[in-house]
C-alpha cells in the first residue's frame, strides 16, 4: 500500500495534493487482485492523469495572466506568482477552475471559465457552485418544456379558508291533488292489477319429482328415470316420498343371503359410511340410520360415494315429509242407500194448511151445516132462470 502510494505520489504530486491521492487511494481493496492486474488501479491512475492535465491547464491560465499583469506592474506580479505558489502547491486543486471542474464536471468546461472570469478577484466558490446549478437545472428545464415555476414550492402563510354558508333551499309549491275527470260508467270494464304475491309462485311438484328421478338414475346406472318415477307415482307407496325411493331401492338391490348380508354388516365399506354420516346427523337414531346405509350400499352395489348421497336424498326426503309430495288416497267405496219404503207405509202427506188461531177479540161464527151432498154419480137439480118477456 506505502508503496502504491510513493509511486502515485511521485508521479502525480505535484501538480496534485498528496492528500487527494491518499483518499482516493484508501477506497480501493487491495486484497481482491495483484496490484499489477488490478482493474481499481488503472482506473484511479486514469482519474489522476486527468486531474494533473486540468490542474497543469489551469495552472497555464494563472501563468499567462501573470504575465500580462507583469509588463504593466511588474514588482506586485511577482510578489502575487511567488504568493501563490507558496500558498497553494500543497493544496488539492491549486485554481478555481479545478475545483470547479471537480466538484461539477458535467458542466461543459467553457462555462466553467466563463463564471470564474466574471466572477470577483476572490469569489465565493459556494455561491459560485449554486449560481451554475441554478443555471443547469433551468436549462434542463426549458429543454423539457417546464417552467420552473411549477415545481416551485409554495412559499407563505397558510390561511384557513372559511366554510360556505349554504343558501336555504327554496319550498318548492305544493302539488294539487289531481282530480281524474271521466265517467264512472266508462270504467265498469277496468280492472286494478294486483301484484302478484309470493305465495302464488311455487315450484311445480312434479318437476322436483321428474328432476330427482333424473338425479337417482346418474347415481344408479343404468336404471333409467321412469323407474324412479313409477314409484313415486304409484298408490301403493303414496305414503311418503321417502317410502317410495325406500321401494326403488330395495327393488334394485340384489337379494341379499345370509352370508352376504353378514358379510355387509361387517364390511369396511359401511363402517366408513357410518363415520361419515353420524357427525351428520346426531339426533337420528343410529338404527334409522344403519338402515338407510345399508340399503344405500346394496341399492350402488358397494360404491361408497353413491351411497353417500343416496343417504343424504333420503335424509331430506325423510325430513321434508310435511311439505313433500302426495298422492290422494284412493277413494272409498260408496255407501248404498237403503231403498225407500213402500207408499203404503209411508206418512200421510197433509191435506191443507195447519189450523191458524183466530185473532183476538173476534167472535167466531158457528160453522155452518154441511149440505147435504148427493150420491156419487146421481142426478143434482139445475134451477132454472127466468127470463122477462118485453113488449
Amino acid at each position: 500500500m506505502e508503496a502504491i502510494f510513493e509511486s502515485l505520489q511521485r508521479e502525480f504530486c505535484p501538480p496534485l495534493d498528496s492528500s487527494l491521492l491518499a483518499a482516493l487511494l484508501a477506497d480501493i481493496d487491495l486484497d481482491d487482485a495483484p496490484v499489477d492486474a488490478n482493474p481499481q488501479i488503472a482506473a484511479l491512475r486514469s482519474t489522476l492523469i486527468e486531474l494533473a492535465a486540468h490542474a497543469d491547464e489551469s495552472q497555464g491560465l494563472d501563468d499567462f495572466s501573470c504575465s500580462d499583469e507583469t509588463s504593466s506592474v511588474p514588482d506586485f506580479c511577482t510578489s502575487t506568482t511567488t504568493t501563490t505558489t507558496s500558498d497553494f502547491s500543497g493544496a488539492p486543486f491549486n485554481s478555481p477552475l479545478a475545483f470547479l471542474q471537480a466538484a461539477l464536471p458535467h458542466i461543459p468546461r467553457e462555462r466553467l471559465v466563463q463564471a470564474v472570469e466574471t466572477a470577483a478577484d476572490e469569489p465565493d466558490m459556494w455561491e459560485l457552485i449554486s449560481f451554475l446549478l441554478s443555471e443547469e437545472t433551468a436549462r434542463e428545464l426549458s429543454e423539457r418544456d417546464l417552467d420552473a415555476g411549477e415545481l416551485a414550492p409554495l412559499d407563505g402563510v397558510w390561511a384557513p379558508v372559511p366554510a360556505s354558508k349554504k343558501g336555504k333551499p327554496k319550498k318548492k309549491p305544493a302539488r294539487a291533488a289531481t282530480i281524474a275527470l271521466t265517467d264512472v260508467r266508462q270504467q265498469q270494464h277496468h280492472r286494478p292489477v294486483l301484484a302478484r304475491s309470493r305465495t302464488d309462485i311455487v315450484d311445480d311438484p312434479w318437476t322436483q319429482l321428474a328432476s330427482l328421478a333424473s338425479h337417482l338414475a346418474a347415481l344408479l346406472p343404468p336404471h333409467p328415470p321412469t323407474l324412479f318415477q313409477s314409484f313415486f307415482h304409484a298408490p301403493a307407496h303414496a305414503h311418503t316420498p321417502y317410502a317410495a325411493l325406500c321401494a326403488a331401492l330395495a327393488s334394485i338391490a340384489p337379494p341379499p343371503t345370509a352370508e352376504a348380508e353378514a358379510e355387509t354388516t361387517t364390511s369396511s365399506a359401511l363402517f366408513h359410511l357410518l363415520d361419515a354420516l353420524l357427525p351428520a346427523y346426531p339426533l337420528l337414531p343410529p338404527a334409522h340410520l344403519v338402515a338407510d346405509a345399508e340399503l344405500a350400499l346394496a341399492a350402488a352395489h358397494g360404491r361408497p360415494e353413491d351411497a353417500f348421497e343416496l343417504v343424504r336424498v333420503l335424509r331430506d326426503l325423510d325430513a321434508g315429509a310435511l311439505g313433500g309430495v302426495y298422492h290422494a288416497p284412493a277413494p272409498a267405496s260408496p255407501v248404498s242407500l237403503p231403498s225407500p219404503l213402500p207408499f203404503a207405509l209411508a206418512a200421510p202427506l197433509p191435506t191443507g194448511p195447519a189450523p191458524t188461531p183466530p185473532p183476538p177479540n173476534l167472535k167466531l161464527k158457528p160453522p155452518l151445516p154441511p149440505s147435504a151432498s148427493a150420491a156419487p154419480g146421481g142426478w143434482q137439480p139445475v134451477p132454472v132462470r127466468l127470463h122477462r118477456c118485453v113488449h
